[in-house]
């Protein structure tokens, strides 16, 4: 079974709930509001996300894996 982004990341990052920006210490509980931010506030993908494909469709976004 393919695991989504969220359960991917989940795996891989440090904090213990929430997706955190760091350079403003905001936290969130799910990706997509969390990038949605991350794009508004600091006109740049979040760091875990570089380097990724990535397609907007509407007002989502989605990344290759």
């Amino acid at each position: 079974k393919k695991k989504t982004a969220d359960q991917r990341f989940a795996e891989n990052r440090t904090y213990s709930e929430d997706f955190k920006c760091e350079p403003c210490s905001r936290t969130f509980l799910r990706s997509g509001p969390y990038i949605t931010h991350y794009v508004r506030t600091h006109k740049t993908m979040p760091p875990e996300y570089e380097g990724r494909e990535t397609f907007k469709v509407g007002n989502i976004w989605f990344f290759s894996p």
